[in-house]
């Protein structure tokens, strides 16, 4: 098998996030080197001093990598769904429908499936999301269903 690389010469594959924080990277590094070119052209700048000033960029941006890499991580969830959790306050009693703040937000709301009707002032957790309508449960439900089952 010539051509083939012994497994344990293999190198691990890149991860995700790191891979899309250096394609994110890579065109502002382009842009430095053209911009290096430029300046060597129009200032009688020496290559040495040009390279290091795009060393210091790419090491600038390697320094920050650890510092922003959960900002390139994704969970998969996106809009609403990333509510699901969260604890909001209702402003408007919850009978078929009302509607909470979440994170400072005003949203729509329906009580989830066997949830008693909430009153205003009243805490909930988001439950699930149903388009633009978050499906809430009274806060303290999900302690007290756990508590009955132990029991």
């Amino acid at each position: 098998m010539i051509g083939r690389r012994p497994s344990s010469l293999r190198l691990p594959p890149l991860d995700r996030v790191l891979l899309r924080y250096l394609g994110l990277q890579v065109p502002g590094w382009i842009l430095a080197i053209a911009a290096m070119i430029a300046v060597r052209r129009w200032v009688d700048l020496s290559l040495p001093v040009a390279a290091g000033i795009l060393g210091l960029l790419v090491l600038k941006d390697v320094a920050l990598y650890p510092f922003l890499r959960s900002a390139y991580a994704s969970d998969g969830r996106h809009g609403t769904e990333l509510l699901v959790g969260a604890h909001g306050v209702v402003t408007e009693a919850i009978g078929a429908c009302g509607y909470v703040r979440v994170r400072g937000e005003l949203w729509r709301a329906e009580r989830a499936d066997a949830a008693p009707e909430m009153p205003a002032g009243a805490r909930v957790v988001v439950a699930a999301a149903r388009g633009l309508t978050l499906i809430v449960r009274p806060a303290g439900a999900s302690q007290k269903a756990a508590a009955r089952r132990v029991t």
